[in-house]
Order: structure tokens, then C-alpha cells, then sequence
């Protein structure tokens, strides 16, 4: 059962981020804060369409910041007007230590399980079976979005990454440097085939090359994938789209730089109009996930 959570409606975190959107577009959002059942009682913003469509759900993935209300600002009225279902929860600071990588066995609750639930009590509310999503992460929202598609290809239709601080890599790495699995996410497994069909698009900003407090600076990423978010991205598309051909696979991957911007989603919306940008992408993008009969 969805729960309205007593907060207040429509609170305004950003200035900045709402007059961007109060400038770009006529529709209020409407998205209510609910809670989802159970211990740890997860909290998340919900939009409805007026005839929601099981095939057009958009997951909003926030970073350390927690700015899941202000994803939603910027995303929720563009997404009602195009007939998508968006949710986007937040994860509560303290509660989920290791959420950026998924809550590994021993480190916190396990957030793939949380987005799931979320997920199963928002179609069972609408009586619409979702079965796949679009999904938008930022930062360690981003972080959470592809190990989340990697983890669970056959639930993600495609997914638009925004400046990850640092990337699983499709190698035989240890997670979450890599894919290879030692009991840390009991029960799941990774097989590259499938998640190397999500159509994936990366945006980072060009100015994003800062080395600050919240930057995995550990030798083992350096040497992996570089020293700031620029060269990361450019380097997990790459290495993204040469595992697929390795596998007779189209490339699945994109990488889009923002001109001028450093690591800050108001400016991404601000002066690359990220959200319109992201909606358009995912509006053209044909899906290349297996057929539905090979899910598991």
C-alpha cells in the first residue's frame, strides 16, 4: 500500500533548478512523497500520468547530495507531459552506506532488492505490471544505475548516466572494480550478453576534471580509469562498446561531454538543458534488450 509521507508538498530545494524548468515548460509537477512498507519504510516521490503506460516509467537515481526532489523538479513535469510513470527514491543518509554499489553483503541493506520492492508496490497500486524502466542516475546515482542495469538487464530498457564518479568495468575484475562475484550481492550474477544490449547514453561535463573529497582517488581506479570524471567516462564507454564487439554486439554506448559544465546537475540543466536532452534521447533510442522470452 502507498503511504503519503507528511512532508511538505512541493518544497523547493533549488531555486536555481526550478526557475530553469519554470522557464522551459507551462506543467506543474505532481509528483507525492510515499513511503514503502516494511522495516526500513524507504521513502520515494511518485508522478502519475493520466493513463499510466507500464512501458514509459522513468527511475530517477540521486547521488550523495540526496537531491531526489530536485531530479524530480527538473524531470517530472517533462516526463507527465510525455505519459511517463516517475518515481524516484531517496535514500536516506546513514541508512544505506554502500547504496552507490548496490549494499554488498555485510555493508548495508541491499538497494537493487529496495528499488525492486519499490517498483513491485507501485505496480501492484496501479494495477500496470512494470517490467522495464529508463533510468537516469547522477553522480553516485549513476553509480547505482548501471551496476543496478548490469545486475538486472532484463528490468531496464535504457539507462542515461550523468557523471558517475567512478564505473564497473565488463572485466573479470572483482566487484565493483569488475564483474566477477565472491558472495558479495548473494544471488546474483552478471552476464555481460545481456546488459551489453541496454542502450546507454553517458554525459559528464567537460569542466569535470576536479579530484574533490567525494572522488574515489584510490590507486586502483587512477590506474583503471583515470584521474577525474572526464577521462572515466570516456574510458568505461570505451571499454563498454569493445566488450560488445567483442561479442558480435552493436556498440551499445555514448558518450555526450557538456560543454563548459563541472560536476553540478543544476548547471547541466541550466546551460545544456540536461533533462530535455535525456527525454529526447530516450524517446528516439530503439531498445536492443534480448526478446521478452529469454528474460530471467
Amino acid at each position: 500500500m502507498l503511504m503519503p509521507h507528511n512532508s511538505p508538498r512541493n518544497r523547493v530545494i533549488s531555486p536555481s533548478a526550478s526557475q530553469w524548468f519554470a522557464r522551459r515548460s507551462s506543467v506543474r509537477h505532481t509528483a507525492r512523497k510515499h513511503r514503502l512498507g516494511g522495516r526500513r519504510k524507504t521513502p520515494f516521490w511518485l508522478q502519475l500520468p493520466e493513463n499510466p503506460d507500464s512501458e514509459r516509467v522513468l527511475l530517477l537515481l540521486h547521488g550523495i547530495s540526496r537531491n531526489a526532489e530536485e531530479l524530480v523538479q527538473a524531470f517530472a513535469p517533462l516526463a507527465q507531459a510525455a505519459g511517463y510513470v516517475t518515481i524516484a527514491p531517496l535514500f536516506e543518509k546513514g541508512k544505506y552506506p554502500d547504496f552507490q554499489r548496490l549494499g554488498r553483503r555485510g555493508k548495508g541493506p541491499r538497494v537493487d532488492l529496495i528499488l525492486q520492492a519499490i517498483l513491485e508496490e507501485v505496480s501492484r497500486a496501479l494495477a500496470v505490471p512494470i517490467e522495464r524502466v529508463d533510468l537516469f542516475g547522477f553522480s553516485a546515482g549513476a553509480q547505482i544505475g548501471h551496476r543496478f542495469a548490469m545486475a538486472y538487464p532484463q528490468m531496464v530498457r535504457k539507462m542515461a548516466l550523468g557523471s558517475a564518479g567512478w564505473y564497473t568495468f565488463p572485466s573479470s575484475d572483482r566487484y565493483p572494480y569488475g564483474l566477477r562475484l565472491k558472495g558479495e550481492l548473494p544471488g546474483l550474477e552478471f552476464v555481460p550478453e545481456r546488459f551489453l544490449r541496454i542502450p546507454t547514453c553517458v554525459y559528464v561535463g567537460s569542466e569535470d576534471t576536479q579530484r574533490d573529497d567525494t572522488l574515489n582517488c584510490s590507486k586502483r581506479v587512477d590506474g583503471v580509469q583515470g584521474l577525474h570524471r572526464l577521462e572515466r567516462a570516456r574510458r568505461w564507454v570505451r571499454a563498454i562498446n569493445q566488450e560488445a564487439i567483442s561479442r558480435h554486439l552493436p556498440p551499445p554506448a555514448k558518450l555526450q561531454v557538456m560543454p563548459g559544465v563541472t560536476h553540478s546537475f543544476v548547471q547541466a540543466c541550466q546551460t545544456f538543458s540536461l533533462p530535455v536532452k535525456i527525454m529526447q534521447w530516450m524517446d528516439e533510442t530503439q531498445p536492443l534488450l534480448v526478446a521478452k522470452e529469454e528474460k530471467k
